[in-house]
C-alpha cells in the first residue's frame, strides 16, 4: 500500500494553531468518550467533611476519592507523542489520537494527572534537545525543574 505525502499547511501561524488546539480540547471535553470516562469513575461516597460535594468519583491511579468535577480524562499514550510536536501533525491525525479507543483514557484526579503530565514535559523536552543536537544530560537536569512545578496552568495534548 503506498504511503500517503503528508503536507503540513505552513500558512496557519501560531497563533491559529493554539486556536485550532483549544477548539478540539473543547469540543473533545463535551464528547460521549469524555464522558463515558467521566461515568466510568463515579462511586457511591459521600465525605462528610464537604457534604455540598454530591458526585464523587475514583482515580484511576491512586485509588482516591474526588469531586467529579476535579476529574480529568487523560489519554494514556499521549495525544501528541512525546518525540513529536503538534506543529508536526496532520489535524485529522491529531483528532484520531484524541479520539481514541476507550481503553487508552483514564479518569485521574488533579494531582496524579499534573504528575504525568510533568513527566512527559521533561520527556518531550529531552527528545527536543536530542533532535536539536543538545546534551541530553543538561536537557534532562534542566526537565527535572519543571515536574516540581506541577501546578502550572498551562495545557499540553497528554
Amino acid at each position: 500500500m503506498p504511503k500517503k505525502n503528508k503536507k503540513i499547511n505552513r500558512n496557519i501561524t501560531p497563533k491559529e494553531r493554539n486556536l485550532i488546539k483549544g477548539a478540539l480540547r473543547r469540543v473533545f471535553a463535551r464528547s460521549d468518550l469524555h464522558r463515558q470516562v467521566v461515568d466510568r469513575t463515579r462511586v457511591d461516597y459521600k465525605d462528610l467533611m464537604r457534604p455540598r460535594v454530591k458526585k464523587w468519583s475514583k482515580c484511576e491511579q491512586c485509588k482516591l476519592f474526588t469531586p467529579t468535577y476535579q476529574i480529568t480524562v487523560d489519554h494514556i499514550d499521549p495525544i501528541i507523542p512525546t518525540d513529536n510536536a503538534f506543529e508536526n501533525m496532520l489535524v485529522d491525525d491529531v483528532i484520531n489520537r484524541l479520539w481514541c479507543n476507550i481503553t487508552n483514557l483514564q479518569g485521574l484526579c488533579e494531582p496524579c494527572h499534573d504528575q504525568k503530565t510533568a513527566k512527559e514535559r521533561v520527556e518531550r523536552k529531552t527528545h527536543k534537545g536530542v533532535k536539536n543536537g543538545k546534551n541530553k544530560r543538561s536537557k534532562t537536569a534542566k526537565g527535572s525543574n519543571a515536574a516540581n512545578m506541577s501546578g502550572n496552568a498551562s495545557f499540553s495534548f497528554d
